[in-house]
């Protein structure tokens, strides 16, 4: 389904951006894509001028600052006793840590450019390379076994996604986040 919806969009000028998304090639966000700038906020995709912070109104609503989220009151009544009474509707909310908040960077950075370079990364968050690779669950055998598989190509340097692998970002993302070490989630196999 996918492939026949792909190549629907393709024929009619779209052009993949992110996972399972398409623009036109004019759009501000294939544009960012192609310069490596494509960003994601909790609401999708978005270019570095517009991913800001995310502001939610309204029961249920999910916030995202930098490094926090908070979400509002899940019922309406609740939600709109505590607006009345002048109070913030927030019920909940989560602060990244150090470690968190570089492996988000550098997730995102993979899944939205395809292309982690270590280099333009450490300048960007202003951290060493060896502190943004030790905040991940960066394994060079797991990773090798991608780059067998034709899903990334791995230099000391850089991970990149190719063609083939577009498809399997989100295996590769996985294979980077510590907290999926600790889930009984499991992510297929390309053939």
């Amino acid at each position: 389904m996918f492939r026949d919806a792909e190549t629907l969009l393709l024929t009619a000028g779209y052009r993949p951006i992110g996972l399972d998304h398409f623009v036109r090639p004019e759009d501000e966000l294939f544009l960012a894509l192609e310069q490596k700038k494509l960003r994601r906020n909790f609401q999708g995709y978005c270019t570095g001028r517009t991913t800001g912070q995310v502001y939610a109104f309204g029961a249920t609503g999910i916030s995202q600052l930098h490094g926090i989220y908070a979400q509002n009151a899940k019922g309406i009544s609740d939600y709109i006793e505590r607006i009345e009474a002048g109070s913030l509707a927030t019920v909940k909310g989560y602060r990244l840590n150090r470690e968190e908040y570089i492996t988000k960077e550098v997730i995102e950075t993979l899944m939205c450019n395809y292309t982690i370079d270590w280099e333009e990364l450490s300048e960007r968050l202003s951290l060493p390379v060896d502190t943004l690779i030790g905040a991940t669950a960066y394994n060079e055998q797991t990773l090798r076994a991608f780059a067998d598989d034709g899903i990334i190509t791995l230099t000391e340097k850089q991970i990149s996604i190719t063609p083939k692998g577009k498809l399997f970002v989100r295996n590769v993302a996985a294979s980077l986040d510590k907290l999926m070490m600790q889930t009984d989630k499991t992510f297929s196999k390309p053939v």
